[in-house]
């Protein structure tokens, strides 16, 4: 019986590949120590940004996929926090780092918040939101572990946005060298 679930669902996953008519496959970050899934090659890009917290060399991984799920970009964020400025311990200061960093999101797009969850990966919680704007939907998740912040988005096309391929991206994402 569980031989026959377990081929049961790989046929379903290979199945929702062939519709999406992409080939996902794993890619992996030594620098940025994670791995995801993605439904094609990511492109990088590295900017240096300033805030009021500091100055933060921002890493960008992104992918515009030619696909008809309605998916138009998917996105990797990371920079490095200067130690201590989030203590792993103060989850109030966490919150409130991820939820300044949700609303800024949400305004450089123009967009209007959707809803908001917490999520978390193993013990490193986060924030998951949804948001949308004349441009569409964006679904994001953001982190901040051992002193990194990452910020995953899908941004897609209103009227496809609910697709399985969004949380197949976003939940896919895992620590390496951690």
């Amino acid at each position: 019986m569980k031989l026959r679930i377990n081929y049961l669902a790989f046929v379903f996953f290979l199945l929702i590949g062939t519709i999406s008519g992409q080939t996902w496959k794993v890619f992996e970050s030594i620098e940025g120590k994670f791995s995801i899934l993605t439904p094609g090659l990511m492109q990088t890009k590295t900017a240096t940004v300033t805030t009021t917290v500091g100055e933060f060399d921002v890493h960008t991984f992104y992918l515009n996929p030619n696909d008809s799920i309605g998916n138009y970009l998917y996105v990797i964020n990371y920079y490095d926090l200067e130690p201590g400025l989030i203590p792993q311990d103060s989850l109030e200061l966490l919150e409130i780092f991820l939820k300044n960093t949700m609303d800024q999101s949400i305004s450089d797009l123009n967009g209007q918040l959707m809803y908001n969850t917490p999520v978390s990966i193993g013990i490193h919680k986060g924030l998951m939101w949804r948001s949308k704007s004349d441009s569409g939907v964006v679904k994001c998740r953001a982190f901040i572990i051992n002193d990194r912040f990452y910020m995953l988005q899908v941004f897609s096309i209103e009227s496809k946005s609910l697709n399985h391929d969004v949380d197949r991206f976003l939940e896919s994402f895992t620590l390496r060298g951690q």
